[in-house]
């Protein structure tokens, strides 16, 4: 957290999603000058906001496997200028893991959002890393030993891109992406190599309008993702 603090700037942001952290003791101590509140149950994510909170839920991980790590996605349904509104906190499997892990998780959190009319906010890793068929998928495959069986969906092989599989059942479901689908969000770790031009991190919306969504330099191996959103 001390690496990634300087550069978060809490005095700029309303809501804020983050992803992969050690321990959630170094992020209260961190939060707590900022008068921010951690909206979601302990876990290697955090939902924090100036919001009022509403309700808090770790969505159940409709998958097993005993190889994958799962964490559940975080939602928090927050009071904003007098409305209501649903945020999705996603960070899902890499290692070991493929289109028959991801896909799962990111239909509950859709099933879920179907399940209210309230304006919607599903962001974070989606870790749609699988390129369609071809060498970079056996790359992308070799490095995160992904099985063969992962790359079924509903029962058959898909050979496409995960970012269009990913965004299709998005727009099926009524949301809309605030980023191109090309624009890269990783680098290779210390560095600004964008190997394949991954495409991990999401901000999708229902019931919003996107004013503004702009993307900053690295910070950690991911880009910091800016939305600025307002109420239909």
């Amino acid at each position: 957290m001390s690496h990634v603090e300087p550069h978060i700037g809490f005095e700029r942001q309303d809501i804020l999603c983050l992803q992969e952290f050690a321990t959630t003791d170094a992020l209260d101590e961190s939060i707590t000058p900022y008068l921010y509140t951690q909206a979601a149950q302990p876990s290697h994510n955090a939902i924090l906001t100036r919001y009022r909170v509403l309700e808090t839920l770790d969505l159940p991980v409709p998958v097993k496997d005993p190889r994958v790590c799962f964490e559940p996605v975080q939602m928090a349904r927050l009071e904003v200028q007098g409305r209501e509104l649903m945020v999705y906190n996603c960070h899902l499997p890499i290692i070991h893991a493929g289109f028959a892990h991801r896909l799962p998780m990111l239909r509950g959190v859709l099933e879920h959002a179907s399940q209210h009319s309230l304006p919607s906010v599903i962001c974070g890793d989606l870790n749609s890393t699988l390129p369609a068929a071809g060498w970079r998928r056996l790359l992308v495959r070799l490095v995160h030993r992904v099985p063969a069986a992962a790359l079924r969906v509903d029962e058959s092989l898909y050979v496409g891109d995960e970012r269009e599989l990913v965004n299709d059942e998005l727009e099926a479901a009524g949301f809309a992406e605030a980023f191109a689908l090309p624009q890269a969000t990783w680098a290779f770790p210390r560095s600004r190599f964008e190997p394949l031009s991954l495409k991990l991190d999401w901000v999708s919306v229902r019931g919003l309008t996107i004013i503004d969504a702009c993307f900053d330099d690295y910070v950690t191996d991911h880009r910091r993702l800016f939305v600025t959103l307002g109420f239909l």
